[in-house]
């Protein structure tokens, strides 16, 4: 439960950093010509919190791919995924 508390926090960041890079920083973004850089980072940040609250709803955790020492199965994913 307390997974899926920060997946919707992290979502909610990503709404709000949206809503200020739109409103906020529209004419600093507009100058400096990185609106929509700060648009890609925002839509991948809001994927991530997606995909974060998506793993935290399953009832079964899913094999690390790459072994136990690779750098793709980091404890803290394993935690968030797996720990209930």
């Amino acid at each position: 439960m307390m997974q899926a508390r920060i997946a919707a926090a992290l979502g909610l960041l990503a709404v709000l950093l949206g809503a200020f890079g739109a409103h906020g920083l529209k004419d600093l973004l507009g100058h400096n010509g990185t609106g929509a850089i700060w648009e890609k980072a925002v839509f991948y940040h809001f994927i991530h919190a997606v995909m974060l609250f998506v793993l935290a709803q399953m009832k079964k955790c899913p094999p690390l791919p790459g072994g136990v020492f690779s750098p793709a199965s980091s404890s803290s994913r394993a935690h968030f995924t797996c720990s209930r």
